[in-house]
């Protein structure tokens, strides 16, 4: 690979661990924001790091049992599977 395509891949990556970063802030003050999850959840898929996104899921699983007595919708757990 070239140095230019090299340094696009790592702006990209770098780009979207710092938008996860800004959702998981986000998370700290309203937790139980299914968007969010869901977008830290692709994000991590798109990273390759679907350990992560099964993670993030489960938490957001647990926070809205807890909180609300519900589950999360039915397109994210899709967006697992189908990873």
């Amino acid at each position: 690979m070239t140095r230019k395509l090299l340094r696009t891949i790592t702006r990209r990556k770098a780009s979207r661990y710092g938008r996860c970063i800004h959702f998981e802030r986000i998370l700290q003050i309203d937790s139980i924001r299914e968007d969010i999850h869901r977008e830290i959840i692709l994000l991590y898929l798109s990273l390759g790091r679907r350990i992560e996104a099964q993670r993030q899921y489960l938490v957001l699983e647990e926070l809205l049992k807890k909180e609300l007595g519900s589950s999360p919708a039915t397109d994210i757990k899709q967006l697992l599977r189908q990873s």
